[in-house]
């Protein structure tokens, strides 16, 4: 992996000798995140950071969020992190507004993300709103886009590896099958199953705008008929804003959708994709063949390097069904 920082007067400065570099890409989240951490003798003014592979292809770039210089009895360090393009529709506040039934969702994007961020989609949408969709004060640029699309599709957008907006993400053909012991299985160092129970809403309540009280908005079909963990969440709590339903069945499903996933830590550098189908193989774990990825993490530091992912249940890509 090499490095490569462009500081503020565009001149790149090649980092020979990091000793921890980080970069990671979730599912949902539009943008990819890098960090790294290098001895220095002067402190770099870093504008941009640039990760590179050992044929010189480059796996990001991003402009920094947080550059830190610090001393200690080890020597003279900087710690510079930095996020892709994407990240722009997270910082930025969307303006609130009301969209009529009949709303296009590429008219939507291409006037208040294409032009105003530089951020492109890979397939155009011609879907329209079926009901009435109402974007709050505080919501960023990719909750509204979110909004729009979940409620003219029944979907959640994403942004893949190329920086390109995905409206209606789907798996990847490949899998990757992660043994110790079957032939051809990917070898794993680390292996964990988190079933995070206390995370999951059954219900989720909300204002009526017909009656103005509060009433079931969604419901979570699995701990309902479980009656176990049995929470309820109040939508909008601390105001009297009135509730969606398609909307609460969005947020309600976001929440749950990442509360199973197992981890997997693999020796190197491993060049996976977020949405690739995935496969677990393993005498305590069992098999299990109906997975993808949903994180894609390359750790380097002083004991080594790893890429690390998470994999959920393919069920789990929240939608309309």
């Amino acid at each position: 992996m090499k490095v490569s920082i462009t500081d503020l007067n565009y001149s790149n400065i090649d980092i020979a000798n990091p000793i921890k570099l980080v970069m990671q890409k979730k599912i949902y989240e539009p943008y990819t995140s890098a960090g790294v951490v290098f001895p220095t003798t002067q402190r770099i003014d870093a504008l941009i950071l640039n990760l590179y592979d050992d044929n010189n292809n480059q796996l990001f770039t991003g402009y920094t969020d947080k550059v830190y210089t610090y001393m200690d009895d080890d020597g003279k360090y900087m710690e510079v992190t930095a996020r892709s393009r994407g990240a722009l529709l997270t910082d930025n506040d969307a303006i609130p507004r009301e969209f009529p039934y009949n709303t296009f969702i590429m008219d939507y994007f291409q006037t208040y993300i294409q032009n105003k961020y530089g951020i492109n989609y890979k397939e155009a949408l011609n879907a329209s709103t079926v009901l009435k969709t109402e974007i709050y004060k505080g919501d960023s640029e990719w909750d509204a886009l979110g909004t729009i699309v979940w409620f003219a599709y029944g979907c959640a957008p994403d942004v893949n590896e190329d920086g390109l907006v995905v409206f209606n993400p789907n798996f990847i053909n490949t899998t990757h099958t992660f043994s110790n012991s079957a032939e051809g299985g990917i070898k794993f160092s680390y292996l964990s199953y988190n079933d995070d129970r206390y995370k999951r809403y059954s219900q989720m309540w909300g204002i009526s705008e017909v009656s103005g009280q509060y009433m079931l908005m969604a419901s979570d079909q699995t701990e309902t008929a479980q009656m176990i963990n049995r929470r309820k969440l109040i939508n909008f709590p601390d105001t009297k804003e009135v509730a969606n339903m398609q909307l609460c069945d969005y947020e309600l499903k976001q929440n749950n959708a990442d509360t199973r996933f197992y981890t997997i830590r693999v020796p190197g550098y491993k060049n996976f994709l977020t949405w690739e189908k995935a496969a677990i193989n393993d005498t305590m774990f069992g098999n299990n063949s109906n997975l993808f990825l949903t994180s894609v993490k390359y750790v380097m530091d002083m004991n080594g390097e790893y890429t690390e992912v998470e994999l959920r249940p393919t069920s789990s890509k929240y939608s309309s069904m």
